[in-house]
């Protein structure tokens, strides 16, 4: 029976290993399959008086070939691939946005919203220049507006990709948990369900390319799944995970449903997560940063000017102030807390005062701002003490009117008739050209008349420092021009006479708002609007281009205005790196650009580590073809063998019985 033995056991342990094959073959090119070899070993041999005589071959059991290590390096690496993929790919999609399309991206635009600047100011009075003045900030702000909405969608698919994928997180947990359980079932048994094991595990490396994971093997061939201290899958049981949003920072997270956040790092959900809460964020706002400073820096030097149709005899604000204190009345609220768009700081607000009749300016006033003590209230009171204008407010916005007949302005115009010094009649000349404000006090030294005798005129500046000493006696010839530092030129009338000490002063004006008042309430603005959502040219231009304020007087030609807004193109005034607007623009461009340069090489460079893991793994578990014919034959051969041999042995039976 020894013999029987043999040759059916030979026969059926080439059969087992012929099948193997066949699967193995069959399964080639099936993802994350895991080659299989039949185990063999001798049967028991018998006691024999020559010795012992094996009974055949024992078929133990089928092996699939895996290497643990490799397989967990696959994990990680597959969890560093879906990260490189989602920043490379999203990078890219910034880029191309701010790159803009159709209308030009923002650098040209601003470019030309300059050029239109520049045109005008040749032709000042032109109509038509106006028109296209207003059409390029038109463009300017509908480009940022544009780009703004596409920055935002591109964060709303984020926010729908990463919910998606969470989703696709949680089916993948729940089909590993499925999984577990039915290899438990079989291994209890005493099998091993090798497929369901490899299509376990490929479904672990799935779920890796989302999030990192961890293995950590359990009894029966199962295997719990460890995400960053917390057990996802333990044994046949999942958690399922939730997309959610901060409600302080409105950042996004992923967390345990009705449990913890979880701080989820690698795969595309990590990758994600920080493209939605730091990445993005972070040139949005220096987006932002740009938008307000367009706003605020051509709204500061818009409302310093004059229109076309001559000095103001209204204004408006378009930023009102909120009712923080909540009583109802918004114009109590202390303006550093207002709501207000642009920050406002401790200074002044100068207004000169024009006499329509004559066009002469009849008194240069200011009203000092303090915007943590003051409110819209205070502001509406320091006005009204100013010679010929009201304020009044309503609904958090300021209204400025002047009296019939004069008109006002903030452009920081000399007074040409300051207070007489004495009895004599002062003239003021000139352009003002230094670059802070300044106050001239005259004093006089001498008692006479102006022409003769021996006078002078001392001059000091607002830190007292004596900066001329003019000689008004004798050698002098009133009406006479005297230069004096900072552009600026003084005459004296002999209209009157000099006491010893006489005093007059003379406000010198390179910024006539300090305060930042104008850009923050938005009075006189070309900019309506608080930043890249609203931002839009101010209504009222849009219907009378007369109303652009081209010039610093009514003066046909006059484009000074002008001049101040193209000194903007050019300024380094946006964030703390001084950059100029296109310069601040351009910084965002070159850092995404430098940003998708890495990202794609780091997506290159993990893929090629990849699929040396992946063709390692090939390697040792992977299916040959040319192996597995080898191994075919080679079986076949024994099958053979197995039967011949017990072909002989039964007719070595018969042979017997036959006797």
């Amino acid at each position: 029976m020894a013999s029987f033995n043999a040759g059916l056991s030979g026969l059926m342990a080439a059969k087992y290993a012929i099948e193997i094959c066949g699967q193995n073959i069959s399964n080639v090119n099936t993802p994350g399959y895991s080659r299989q070899r039949v185990t063999l070993a001798p049967a028991l041999s018998n006691t024999t008086p020559i010795g012992m005589v094996g009974t055949g071959v024992e078929a133990k059991n089928i092996l699939a070939i895996r290497d643990a290590l490799v397989e967990s390096r696959l994990l990680a690496q597959g969890s560093n691939v879906g990260y490189a993929e989602v920043m490379s790919r999203s990078s890219v999609e910034m880029e191309v946005m701010l790159n803009g399309a159709g209308s030009g991206n923002l650098h040209d635009v601003i470019n030309e919203f300059f050029t239109a600047v520049n045109e005008l100011a040749n032709m000042p009075d032109d109509s038509v220049g106006r028109n296209l003045l207003l059409t390029a900030g038109g463009k300017l702000a509908e480009n940022i507006r544009s780009l703004s909405e596409r920055i935002g969608s591109f964060t709303d698919n984020i926010d729908d990709e990463l919910d998606i994928q969470t989703k696709a997180v949680n089916g993948l947990l729940e089909r590993i948990a499925q999984f577990n359980g039915d290899i438990h079932q079989v291994s209890a048994s005493g099998k091993v369900p090798n497929n369901l094991i490899d299509a376990r595990d490929e479904t672990v490396r799935e779920l890796s390319k989302l999030i990192n994971v961890q293995i950590v093997p359990s009894d029966f061939h199962m295997v719990n799944i460890l995400h960053e201290g917390h057990m996802l899958v333990t044994s046949d049981k999942a958690i399922a995970l939730e997309a959610g949003y901060d409600s302080t920072t409105d950042d996004a997270y992923v967390g345990i449903v009705n449990g913890v956040q979880i701080k989820v790092g690698g795969g595309e959900i990590g990758a994600l997560l920080e493209m939605r809460n730091e990445w993005v964020p972070e040139y949005v706002g220096r987006f932002e940063e740009l938008t307000a400073s367009i706003i605020r820096e051509v709204n500061s030097v818009h409302s310093k000017g004059v229109g076309h149709t001559g000095y103001w005899e209204s204004w408006i604000s378009t930023n009102p102030v909120s009712d923080k204190n909540g009583d109802g009345d918004p114009a109590n609220d202390v303006l550093a807390y207002a709501d207000l768009p642009f920050e406002m700081s401790e200074g002044r607000v100068y207004f000169n005062i024009t006499d329509l009749a004559t066009g002469e300016v009849v008194d240069q006033a200011y009203i000092e701002i303090n915007p943590v003590i003051h409110t819209l209230d205070d502001l509406v009171t320091a006005i009204d003490g100013l010679p010929h204008l009201t304020a009044s407010s309503r609904g958090g916005n300021l209204s400025i009117l002047s009296e019939t007949g004069y008109g006002f302005d903030c452009t920081g115009r000399l007074d040409s008739h300051p207070e007489p010094l004495g009895g004599a009649i002062v003239t003021v000349s000139g352009e003002y050209n230094g670059t802070q404000n300044d106050m001239y006090t005259f004093t006089s030294v001498g008692t006479g008349t102006v022409g003769s005798g021996v006078l002078q005129v001392n001059v000091t500046d607002a830190n007292g420092t004596l900066i001329a000493n003019l000689d008004v006696g004798g050698a002098y010839t009133p009406g006479e021009a005297l230069i004096l530092p900072g552009g600026v030129s003084v005459s004296f009338d002999d209209s009157g006479g000099f006491t010893n000490g006489d005093v007059t002063t003379l406000h010198l004006v390179a910024d006539s708002d300090t305060a930042g008042l104008l850009p923050a309430l938005g009075l006189n603005c070309f900019f309506t609007g608080s930043g890249e959502d609203d931002i839009a040219v101010r209504e009222e231009l849009l219907e009378n281009f007369d109303l652009l304020a081209a010039g610093l007087t009514d003066a046909a030609g006059d484009n000074q205005n002008l001049l101040r807004l193209i000194e903007l193109q050019d300024e380094e005034i946006v964030g703390e790196s001084q950059l100029t607007f296109n310069g601040a623009f351009q910084s965002i461009v070159s850092d995404v650009a430098i940003d998708v340069s890495h990202s794609e090489t780091v997506e290159y460079n993990q893929g090629l580590m990849l699929q040396q893991l992946q063709n390692q793994r090939e390697s040792v578990s992977g299916v040959s073809l040319d192996e597995e014919v080898a191994k075919l034959m080679q079986f076949q051969h024994a099958y053979e063998a197995s039967a011949r041999y017990l072909s002989t042995a039964m007719q070595m039976m018969q042979i017997l019985v036959d006797l």
